[in-house]
């Protein structure tokens, strides 16, 4: 089953244990990476709910017909979406901070460079040539008559 000496130290001293052939504390080294790709994810995966909320207020706010599915949240949806918004927005912003002070170069959390440099990659990727092509999801389906019959047709919003 591997070492398990981690486990069995109260102090964590396992993590720094400094590897002789690299000269590196490996296990620390993979525990920051590790922190990096999950602060990472979790700032992509919120922020890819609080576009789609901010997107919903605008259209609530401007009083544009919103399609609703089976359910909503009635009157209190404004509240709970603006409410989301805020929440998403500090826990994207603290995902992003060190684990220790002072922050250095060595210690930063560097997931907000890659964050906002794939942001920026991906806007101007849709910009230049995105937008261009894409055409929408199916939003109904309408009903067409074709010949003596009818048959259901996908209607782009």
């Amino acid at each position: 089953m591997g070492d398990m000496s981690v486990l069995e130290s109260p102090t964590g001293y396992d993590f720094i244990e400094v590897n002789p052939g690299s000269g590196l504390p490996v296990r620390a080294v993979l525990l920051s990476a590790f922190n990096a790709i999950i602060s990472l994810n979790t700032a992509g995966l919120f922020a890819s709910y609080e576009i789609a909320i901010i997107l919903m207020v605008i259209k609530k706010i401007k009083n544009e017909n919103i399609p609703y599915g089976p359910w909503t949240l009635g009157r209190f949806g404004i509240v709970i979406n603006i409410s989301s918004i805020s929440f998403l927005t500090i826990t994207i912003f603290f995902s992003f901070f060190p684990s220790t002070l002072p922050v250095t170069l060595e210690n930063m959390n560097w997931s907000a460079v890659v964050f906002l440099g794939e942001l920026l990659l991906g806007l101007i990727w849709y910009t230049v040539w995105g937008r261009k092509i894409y055409n929408g999801p199916i939003v109904e389906a309408g009903v067409v008559p074709v010949g003596g019959d009818f048959a259901f047709a996908p209607v782009r919003g």
